[in-house]
């Protein structure tokens, strides 16, 4: 299974609801994949996917 289609799914949400992309989705090997954003009001924050299989 693609363990980051979740991931992909909020990032798209977060974009469409005028957010940005921070640092791009990159994996923690074996762990998950991460990414940060920032909102409208220029806060910086973070999601993840778990996903042993990242990497």
């Amino acid at each position: 299974m693609n363990g980051h289609i979740y991931f992909d799914s909020t990032a798209d949400k977060i974009l469409k609801s005028g957010g940005s992309i921070a640092m791009p989705r990159f994996p923690i090997p074996g762990v998950c994949w991460q990414g940060y954003f920032k909102d409208t009001e220029g806060n910086t924050f973070g999601i993840f996917q778990v996903d042993a299989a990242a990497g």
